[in-house]
C-alpha cells in the first residue's frame, strides 16, 4: 500500500490565477493551470489540439525563470489540453522553487485555488457624491 494520497507519480502544483506560468508554443502564450516534472495541464485558448500531437516550446515562470519543453497531447478535456512530457521534463528543482514561491506569495496556498477560479465580477464604478 502507497503512503502517498494522490494516484500520480509526481507531485503536481496548481497554480492562482495570478501566478500561472505561461506556456509558449510558436509564439502562441497559453496559461497554465498545473504542472509536475512530467506534465502540464494548460487553458487551449480555443485552439483545437488533438490526442497524439506533438508539442515542443518554452514554459515560462514570470520573473522566475523558464525551460524548454517536449511533449504528447494525452488529453483534450473542457477548454484544458494535458501533456505528458519527455524524460527530460521540468527540473526537480524548479518545481520546490515554484512550491517555495507559491508559499511565500500566496499564504492561504492551496486554498485560494479554488477561490480563484470562480467567476470574476464585473467591476463596479463608485457613485461619487458632489461637494
Amino acid at each position: 500500500m502507497k503512503n502517498w494520497p494522490h494516484d500520480r507519480s509526481h507531485y503536481r502544483i496548481e497554480y492562482p490565477r495570478r501566478a500561472r506560468p505561461v506556456l509558449e508554443l510558436d509564439e502562441v502564450k497559453y496559461s497554465v493551470v498545473d504542472c509536475s516534472e512530467n506534465g502540464i495541464r494548460f487553458k487551449s485558448g480555443g485552439v483545437a489540439f488533438e490526442r497524439g500531437d506533438p508539442v515542443a516550446g518554452m514554459l515560462r515562470f514570470p520573473g522566475r525563470g523558464e525551460t524548454p519543453v517536449a511533449g504528447m497531447v494525452v488529453r483534450v478535456q473542457e477548454g484544458h489540453v494535458a501533456l505528458l512530457l519527455e524524460e527530460k521534463g521540468i527540473p526537480f528543482p524548479m518545481i520546490l522553487s515554484e512550491q517555495r514561491y507559491l508559499r511565500a506569495n500566496y499564504i492561504r496556498w492551496p486554498a485560494s485555488i479554488l477561490e480563484d477560479d470562480e467567476e470574476e465580477e464585473e467591476p463596479r464604478m463608485l457613485e461619487v457624491e458632489d461637494p
